[in-house]
């Protein structure tokens, strides 16, 4: 009985641990289920932390739009977020044609495709707008499947 409460108590997350621990996935797996909100740093953590701040105001609003928060490092518990492998961040550079050590925001559709791209910090009102203008999205809000 002491062994089985054990594996049960090390098979539990630790409160704050799994959710503050950035998955590794593919865009590929994002495809068709999740916008992604595709962030190269590129070296400059201060245009990181700005893109970061008005994500994290809107965090529930990010999750109702089925967004993912992927390639700003850090701890991003509010949202959901992951990262990419070293290789996958490679390939996505190519496939976008985005240059080491520059700043980049992309807004992904649920189709894999690009739907904005900014070489500066995009503001809430302007992700919420781009990705309330999406068919799918208007088809979601007004109660069709989202997955």
């Amino acid at each position: 009985m002491k062994f089985a409460f054990f594996a049960l108590a090390l098979a539990l997350p630790l409160p704050g641990f799994a959710q503050s621990q950035q998955r590794t996935t593919t865009l590929a797996a994002l495809r068709d289920r999740n916008r992604v909100l595709l962030v190269f740093e590129g070296g400059d953590a201060q245009m990181g932390q700005r893109q970061r701040e008005p994500v994290m105001q809107h965090a529930a609003e990010f999750r109702e739009r089925d967004l993912v928060l992927v390639g700003l490092h850090g701890n991003q518990d509010t949202v959901p977020a992951a990262k990419l492998s070293a290789r996958d961040d490679a390939a996505a550079r190519a496939r976008f044609q985005i240059e080491p050590g520059t700043f980049v925001v992309m807004l992904l559709g649920k189709d894999g495709g690009e739907k904005l791209r900014s070489h500066a910090p995009i503001a809430w009102e302007t992700l919420k707008q781009t990705i309330d203008a999406m068919p799918m999205r208007r088809s979601e809000a007004r109660g069709g499947a989202s997955r």
